[in-house]
């Protein structure tokens, strides 16, 4: 008897995404949201170099950062190639507050308006 057992295939059933209007905080921030999958662990990796994690990559500084993500291949089941999610965190926008400031009289009652 011979006995033939292909491996499975791993397929991203939801897809990581950019978290979006990320704004410099001074602490890091999780850039995107976790996926999942069938079949296989997703591994992430900030930026081109370096080791995949489980862990969701965190960025503090404003810029524009990368994400790459894959499910390795493994004896049971074929992974994921490597793709990526570009995404980014905004600088802090200082607010120049005018304030107007104008009263009317409706009797005893003074309305200020902002």
């Amino acid at each position: 008897i011979n006995v033939n057992i292909s491996k499975g295939k791993s397929v991203i059933t939801t897809v990581p995404t950019a978290i979006g209007f990320l704004v410099y905080m001074g602490q890091p921030q999780p850039l995107i949201t976790e996926g999942t999958s069938n079949f296989g662990t997703i591994l992430y990796r900030l930026g081109s170099e370096g080791e995949y994690s489980t862990t969701l990559p965190e960025a503090t500084e404003p810029g524009i950062y990368k994400v790459y993500y894959k499910i390795e291949d493994s004896d049971d089941y074929e992974g994921v190639p490597e793709q990526y999610i570009e995404t980014k965190i905004d600088a802090k926008t200082p607010v120049d507050i005018h304030q107007r400031q104008s009263s009317q009289m409706f009797g005893a009652v003074t309305a200020l308006y902002l």
